[in-house]
C-alpha cells in the first residue's frame, strides 16, 4: 500500500493560517497596539556646550538654544555633560492572551504555564517573527498603549525566551510577559 502525498493539503493549510494569523493581527479587534521601550540614546544637547574655562565639567548656555540660563546646570538636559536623554519608543501589534481577555479556563491557563495568582500577572502574547528582535531589544512594553486614557499604563517585562509558533515556525512567535 502506497501512503498518499498530502503535501498540497499541508501547504494549502499554512497559507491558510498564515493568513488568518496575518488577519488577527492586523485588525483593530485582535492586533493591540503595544509601545516598546528601548534603552534611551543619548544626544548632544542644543542648548549648551561646555565651557571654555574651569576644570571641564561646566557648561554654559549655545548661543540660540531654546532654553537661556545663566548659572548652573542646563535646563533642557539637565545635567553638566551636554548631553540629553531620549526616550527610544516604537509601536507593533501583538494578539494578546490573560484570564481577563479569553475564556481561557484557570486550569487551561496552568497548563500553558501561566501564573493566574497574581492580579493582572502574566500576558501571553503571539507576535510576527519579524518583530522578534524588537521584542528581545526592548527593557520593558506598555500594553494597550493606545488607551491608556481608559485603562492606565499596563508595564510588563518578558518573562520567557520567545519560541517560534505556527506551521512551519517562520512566521511568528509567542512569549509570556510579567507585569512590573
Amino acid at each position: 500500500m502506497t501512503v498518499p502525498d498530502i503535501s498540497k493539503i499541508l501547504n494549502k493549510a499554512k497559507e491558510v493560517y498564515d493568513a488568518t494569523h496575518e488577519q488577527w493581527l492586523n485588525s483593530d479587534v485582535v492586533g493591540i497596539n503595544i509601545t516598546l521601550y528601548y534603552p534611551p540614546r543619548f544626544e548632544e544637547c542644543p542648548n549648551c556646550e561646555f565651557a571654555a574655562y574651569g576644570d571641564g565639567t561646566s557648561t554654559v548656555y549655545k548661543a540660540g538654544g531654546p532654553a537661556p540660563y545663566t548659572l548652573g546646570n542646563c535646563p533642557l538636559c539637565g545635567s553638566a555633560s551636554c548631553k540629553k536623554e531620549v526616550e527610544v519608543t516604537e509601536v507593533i501589534k501583538l494578539r494578546i492572551y490573560s484570564i481577563d481577555s479569553t475564556s481561557f479556563t484557570r486550569s487551561t491557563m496552568k497548563k500553558l504555564g501561566i501564573s493566574i495568582d497574581q492580579p493582572q500577572g502574566e500576558l501571553l502574547t503571539i507576535g510576527r517573527i519579524s518583530d522578534l528582535p524588537k521584542i528581545k531589544g526592548c527593557n520593558y512594553a506598555v500594553f494597550y498603549s493606545d488607551q491608556e486614557d481608559k485603562v492606565g499604563s499596563l508595564r510588563y517585562k518578558l518573562s520567557t525566551e520567545p519560541t517560534p509558533h505556527g506551521f512551519g515556525k517562520d512566521k511568528y512567535f509567542y512569549c509570556f510577559w510579567n507585569r512590573v
